[in-house]
């Protein structure tokens, strides 16, 4: 089922679906065949209406006759319909080498419902589920693949971290691996971690034969309910070489999904309701033994440990007669190196003291439940005490003597001293002016001080803009630093989630096309920038032989990003 095309000599612009009429329930698989062009950009699919895309997928074929070399590019989409009804794929327009080439419409109908075939009447090995029905017929390699999902542990409490890996075991050829669905684990906080720029293959024995074993998946999870709660499956496209020797050839698409996992989640002991989970070390920074009056000190607290921490709370320091507290700056990072996640909590917490004298601050402390062990942990800073020193400078007033005092002159007496020259007291040195100057530098550095805290950091120094072109500085050094195309994919996933908030397991070509969309980025530059970050997945997973340059590849990306990173909004 095709669309008649308008060719050129030598390039070729086809369109065709996989069927004619399907549910509204159902998706349609829509495949755009370009021949004869090198490195192409995706088609503008803008024409579009009646479909929603769902996913899009690119393969490039090399053939050889009598000699020439050929290059055939398919741009292969899955389409949701809109509505029911006779609805029509649009003619679409390529511009190459020169020349304007258009497809024919191609109706579908759409009625109410599904009409795919139900998933019993196709078979999971020997068969492409995704190839069309002139494909199916030809040899092809026999599918061997599934999924092995590993959870640790399965018995917890509420709050206690749970690792999940999903396993690739494989005896195809694998060139990439998408998760189709966006994972919303119900009872749990989630925290996935990057996906590997590379996948180096583990052999393993299964069953008496070779299997090739790759990590595609890692998340924590933190249960915040007890009962016994559900992990659902996860559904994977993954994405195979026809031929296992060679991975120019035409992908084929197969879908596997995990099991559902259940895990046991017991509530906290009545005596540590509300308190976290996990394993943690807590350290306090003394503060100076003398300070000003007045003068903004920062105390500063680290916990680090496997727990939740990005929920954890930071312990308190309440305002005292003598002090007074600001509000805390907290930072959090997670480590994703490790089998376990694990991450540091920073705070900074501003204090000023109000007069001088010596002043103690109370402990901070630290109380956490530890599963292991079975028992509540609390860890407490040592009580400090600090010698708080007059501040003339940041605004006391000076003692003056009782009475009154007398006006001197310079070289003059007054009526009631008699008989002595006065002497000249301009010459001193506490009346100098570097003694003034000296005198008023504290005043000037805690200007400068409450400058940098309250305009130039949280104004200026953290302001959006200036973050999104460290964000873009960054990202384009790193990439232009690369020889390798597959190194790039976890600069471009990082550059995603900084700059459009996207968590890791919902990045898929559909959700990057949405988000960057809606952000004011045209249809061709999200094409551009799409049809690179699929090559760079494809070449995460592809053999590599002798010397392969992609500085080209890899400087072409940097520029669209430097496009694209000017129009989001």
């Amino acid at each position: 089922m095709a669309g008649v095309c308008l060719s050129a000599q030598k390039v070729e612009f086809s369109a065709r679906v996989h069927a004619q009429r399907i549910g509204l329930e159902d998706t349609l698989e829509f495949t755009l065949t370009l021949s004869g062009v090198d490195n192409p950009v995706p088609p503008d699919l803008s024409d579009l209406t009646d479909f929603a895309v769902q996913s899009r997928s690119q393969s490039t074929e090399f053939r050889m006759l009598n000699g020439r070399t050929s290059h055939l590019t398919r741009f292969e989409y899955r389409l949701s319909p809109r509505r029911t009804g006779t609805l029509t794929v649009p003619a679409l327009r390529y511009e190459a080498r020169g020349q304007i080439l258009v497809t024919k419409p191609i109706q579908v109908e759409v009625v109410k419902g599904s009409v795919a075939p139900p998933p019993g009447q196709r078979s999971l090995f020997g068969e492409d589920l995704f190839a069309f029905p002139r494909e199916r017929g030809r040899d092809q390699e026999p599918v061997d693949v599934r999924l092995v999902t590993d959870v640790s542990p399965r018995s917890v409490v509420v709050g206690q971290q749970i690792m999940v890996r999903v396993r690739l075991l494989t005896r195809n050829t694998v060139r990439a691996v998408n998760l189709l669905t966006e994972p919303s684990i119900s009872g749990f906080w989630q925290e996935w971690f990057p996906v590997p720029r590379s996948s180096a293959g583990r052999m393993r024995e299964v069953d008496g034969k070779e299997y090739t074993e790759y990590d595609i998946r890692k998340v924590a999870l933190f249960p915040n309910q007890s009962g016994n709660l559900t992990i659902p499956p996860l559904e994977f496209e993954i994405i195979l070489a026809e031929d296992g020797m060679s991975f120019f050839s035409e992908p084929r698409r197969i879908t596997r999904s995990t099991a559902p996992e259940t895990i046991e989640v017991r509530p906290l002991p009545d005596e540590a309701t509300g308190l976290p989970a996990g394993d943690f070390q807590f350290k306090v920074e003394s503060l100076p033994q003398s300070v000003k009056a007045h003068e903004m000190v920062t105390l500063k607290l680290r916990i680090s440990g496997n727990g939740n921490m990005k929920t954890l709370g930071v312990p308190q320091l309440e305002a005292g007669p003598f002090f007074q507290t600001f509000p805390p700056k907290v930072n959090r990072v997670l480590d994703h190196s490790g089998k376990w996640l694990r991450g540091t909590v920073s705070a900074e917490i501003p204090i000023t003291f109000r007069r001088a004298g010596a002043v103690s601050l109370p402990p901070l402390e630290l109380r956490w439940w530890d599963p292991a062990a079975q028992q509540i942990r609390v860890m407490a800073s040592s009580p400090m005490t600090v010698k708080v020193m007059e501040n003339r400078a940041a605004g006391e007033k000076e003692a003056v003597p009782a009475g009154g005092a007398e006006a001197v002159r310079r070289g003059r007496d007054i009526h009631h001293i008699q008989g002595e020259e006065i002497t000249d007291q301009s010459n001193y040195w506490n009346r100098s002016r570097w003694y003034t100057r000296l005198l008023l530098l504290p005043f000037l550095l805690s200007l400068v001080t409450v400058i940098y805290r309250g305009i130039w950091e949280p104004l200026i120094r953290r302001s959006r803009r200036l973050e999104t072109r460290r964000i873009l500085s960054r990202t384009l050094k790193d990439l232009l630093r690369q020889n390798d195309l597959g190194c790039a994919a976890g600069i471009i996933e990082n550059y995603l989630s900084r700059r459009l908030g996207m968590k890791l397991s919902r990045m898929n070509a559909a959700t990057i096309a949405r988000a960057l969309e809606e952000r004011g980025v045209t249809e061709r530059e999200i094409r551009e920038f799409l049809f690179l970050k699929e090559k760079i997945d494809s070449t995460r997973f592809a053999p590599r032989s002798g010397e392969q340059d992609d500085s080209k590849d890899l400087r072409r990306l940097a520029e669209v990003l430097r496009r694209i990173d000017g129009k989001i909004k």
